[in-house]
């Protein structure tokens, strides 16, 4: 049984990896949407998918992100069948995202060949296709017109980018430079 100091020092070392991972994100991206307007989250969450620590960003970011961790593990990805060294992404917000321009990226942390945790980045991309710039059509009717949907896929499977999906993305979207500097920046 752990004591209140014990608590309190991991509480703060999660909270400290979310912090790392939320600075990284900010020191690698391209847009001005993730480097100035700072529209992105980081955190971490227990082997089960339950948000333990998070960085100082988005807290709407970061209510739905446990929730779309749950429904990748529940009903898309199994947890069996992440390995170490995977990524999964979505956007769809049928399959647990917010909308098609936040685009969620987890990955399982392992000890000593154990699920200890899952980490999670969630950036707002400055477009992702569709028939306006930017992905926000007044004029949409259906959620088809305002860019590309990805389904919860593993974009990195044992450590390696599965470089079909990363061209498919970077062909559906106007700014590919910007919109993939920024996804590499999740990962």
């Amino acid at each position: 049984m752990l004591g209140p100091i014990e608590i309190e020092v991991i509480r703060n070392a999660l909270t400290a990896a979310a912090a790392e991972m939320d600075i990284t994100v900010w020191r690698t991206s391209r847009s001005t949407t993730v480097r100035e307007l700072l529209d992105y989250s980081t955190a971490v969450f227990d082997a089960e998918g339950n948000n333990v620590a998070q960085a100082a960003r988005i807290p709407q970011h970061l209510n739905s992100m446990g929730a779309a961790l749950r429904t990748l593990l529940d009903r898309f990805v199994d947890a069996a069948d992440w390995d170490e060294g995977d990524v999964v992404i979505t956007n769809d917000p049928y399959c647990g995202g917010q909308h098609l321009n936040d685009v969620l990226a987890f990955k399982p942390v392992e000890h000593e060949g154990r699920r200890v945790a899952y980490v999670g980045t969630l950036c707002h991309h400055i477009d992702m296709g569709g028939m306006a710039p930017g992905s926000y059509a007044a004029t949409a009717t259906e959620v088809f017109q305002e860019g590309i949907r990805i389904p919860p896929l593993k974009l990195i499977e044992k450590g390696v980018l599965n470089k079909a999906i990363w061209a498919m993305i970077g062909q559906n979207v106007r700014k590919p430079g910007l919109m993939l500097g920024d996804l590499q920046s999740q990962l």
